[in-house]
């Protein structure tokens, strides 16, 4: 058991590298929609412009440190808060207004 634990970690990191690239480049490719679909969200609609480089960045980033053995444990903590944050979103979205305004990657 002890030598399949770091093998699940690897991949747990894998996983999320292979996540946090995908979602960073599609929106890229259509950068003009993730912009346009964060200024209708009534929540982040102020900030849709720093929020829309501000996610990018992040998710780019926290898959870079994922790599890396040394940063590994700080990223997973990143990836938690991410995916805290969007599952937060995603439920204030989906229960308490009546518009939604994007897929939010098939969701």
């Amino acid at each position: 058991m002890r030598k399949l634990i770091p093998i699940i970690q690897t991949l747990i990191c894998y996983l999320f590298i292979v996540l946090f690239v995908y979602a960073a480049v599609s929106k890229l490719i259509d950068f003009e929609t993730f912009q346009t679909q964060l200024g209708q969200s009534p929540l982040l609609a102020s900030y849709a412009i720093p929020i829309s480089y501000g996610i990018i960045a992040i998710e780019l980033v926290t898959a870079i440190f994922l790599m890396f053995e040394r940063f590994r444990a700080f990223a997973l903590q990143i990836s938690l808060f991410l995916m805290v944050m969007f599952t937060t979103y995603i439920i204030i979205i989906l229960h308490f207004t009546a518009f939604t305004p994007c897929s939010c990657g098939g969701v």
